[in-house]
């Protein structure tokens, strides 16, 4: 099979019909959502992140633990504490960690546009700018402070260190993949698939790599996590701990999740979270008795039509776009069939992964592959044989995303205050970190001495903190304010009022 570009696109990069209507979907993509900043909520996880932030930020010194693990334990290494921190030095402000967020979601689109330029043809380079960047499943997770959304980055950061391996071997380049996944095992357990996706691939033949590079890479990401390594041996508590066991994912229909999942992050199906539509807020009850149910039922019925468009897509990827080969990957093979059989590779490694997990998974476990996951559809709707259906849909595609994304900026619980499932952080005390970075603004944040947590308890997860008994959570409350009194009197001597 031809996997060449069309004789109908061949144009060379510099004369790209499309290149002006991508950078306008990139500003609009990137000035659209803009208004979520102002609104953005803060919830247990956000309250969690911050604490880690502002220890470093008050103390110069980032805890060696990150947030707490929804099977026990925490997550390993300070690079959470270090990330949420330094937007601190420059401002004390909520705000200014959630663009950070997004910048990092910036880096990783440009590393993907700029490692897919030479293969895929420009009418495609036009659909992934709109299903990727465009895509509200990404745009809702690039401006909230949430660990599974700084995974986009490294997702594409190691999809481009697969491709420059794609012929020969590379010291420097081998080390930066390894640390890619060394990098997120401090913010998200997905860096597992990361490592599986580089296993097999190579196993495969579909990237070289140096095995001086590896070790360097394995070197550095085990001293980085040195300190944490000191905690543990100090407190025990905090090393993650198994809930299931492996192989559980199976019982749990992991399989069948991730093929769903699969299918979905590249249509308008959305989690229940994200479709929580409710205006209420501000425009009052009368505009949310009508307008919150339409919006719903409009999502729902094009979630599903969608759906299905994707899963077509994603079959045909598997039976018409290039043989199915399960051997090695040829050495002449061109750089199509090394993304197409990339694809297929990595979606099957990350289903091995899932049926391996012991823990149930859930829609941000694959923002991992979420690169990869739409681009099935892109190769369809860019296909010749479309020719007169793309040229008809690609603009509705766009205004139906602009619509969802104001939508969800408008309505679901992330980005409203108040109104049905709002995001809210009850606390026992005061706590005078969330007023300084300016959570209180925007977000609900409220005091409630017999049933909220202690400001510095949310080390530990809600779901513990509620099967503690009486003498336990006494004396965490008794830790807790140990610490808090030993935060505001370093921040004291810190030049900090």
């Amino acid at each position: 099979m031809n996997t060449d570009w069309p004789a109908s696109d061949c144009l060379q990069a510099d004369r790209d019909p499309y290149r002006v209507h991508r950078w306008l979907l990139f500003a609009l993509g990137f000035l659209l959502p803009l208004f979520y900043l102002w609104r953005v909520q803060v919830g247990g996880d956000q309250a969690k992140l911050l604490l880690l932030g502002w220890e470093f930020y008050t103390t110069g010194t980032p805890p060696p633990y990150g947030t707490v693990l929804s099977h026990g334990g925490m997550l390993p290494g300070s690079l959470t504490g270090l990330l949420v921190g330094l937007p601190l030095y420059l401002s004390e402000s909520y705000f200014l960690i959630n663009v950070s967020i997004l910048l990092f979601h910036v880096l990783a689109w440009g590393i993907l546009d700029r490692t897919l330029r030479g293969i895929l043809t420009p009418r495609e380079r036009l659909l992934y700018t709109i299903l990727y960047w465009l895509n509200p499943w990404r745009i809702y997770h690039s401006l909230f402070l949430w660990n599974p959304n700084w995974v986009f980055f490294f997702a594409a950061f190691h999809f481009w260190t697969l491709y420059r391996q794609r012929r020969e071997a590379s010291f420097l380049v081998s080390l930066l993949q390894v640390l890619s996944a060394g990098l997120l095992l401090q913010l998200h357990g997905s860096f597992l698939v990361l490592v599986l996706i580089s296993v097999v691939l190579w196993l495969r033949g579909y990237q070289h790599i140096h095995w001086g590079g590896i070790l360097m890479g394995v070197l550095l990401s085990a001293a980085m996590l040195y300190p944490w390594a000191v905690a543990v041996v100090a407190n025990p508590t905090i090393r993650p701990t198994q809930s299931g066991f492996l192989g559980s994912g199976l019982v749990e229909g992991n399989p069948i999740r991730t093929v769903l999942y699969w299918i979905r992050l590249s249509s308008f199906q959305f989690i229940g979270r994200m479709m929580a539509y409710d205006y209420s807020p501000d425009f009052g009850k009368g505009v949310q008795a009508w307008l919150g149910p339409s919006v719903f039922w409009f999502n729902s019925v094009l979630g599903v039509l969608s759906a299905i468009f994707a899963a077509i897509a994603q079959v045909r990827l598997w039976r018409t776009e290039v043989p199915l080969r399960f051997g090695k990957l040829s050495p002449d093979a061109s750089d199509r069939e090394w993304l197409i059989g990339m694809i297929r590779w990595s979606f099957l490694a990350d289903l091995v992964a899932t049926v391996l997990s012991p823990v149930t998974v859930l829609h941000y476990q694959f923002f991992v592959i979420f690169h990869l996951a739409v681009l099935p559809l892109v190769f369809w709707l860019g296909s010749e044989s479309l020719l007169p259906v793309f040229l008809r849909i690609w603009k509705p595609i766009v205004a139906l995303c602009c619509f969802f994304i104001l939508a969800q900026g408008w309505g679901s619980p992330m980005y409203r205050k108040g109104g049905d499932r709002p995001y809210s952080v009850v606390l026992k005390v005061p706590c005078p970190m969330l007023v300084r970075v300016g959570t209180t603004k925007t977000g609900v944040v409220w005091v409630e001495p017999y049933s909220g947590l202690m400001p510095d308890i949310i080390w530990l997860s809600e779901t513990n903190h509620r099967d503690l008994s009486p003498d336990d959570l006494r004396r965490a409350d008794e830790r807790a304010l140990k610490r808090m009194a030993e935060l505001e009197r370093r921040s004291r001597e810190a030049g900090f009022k």
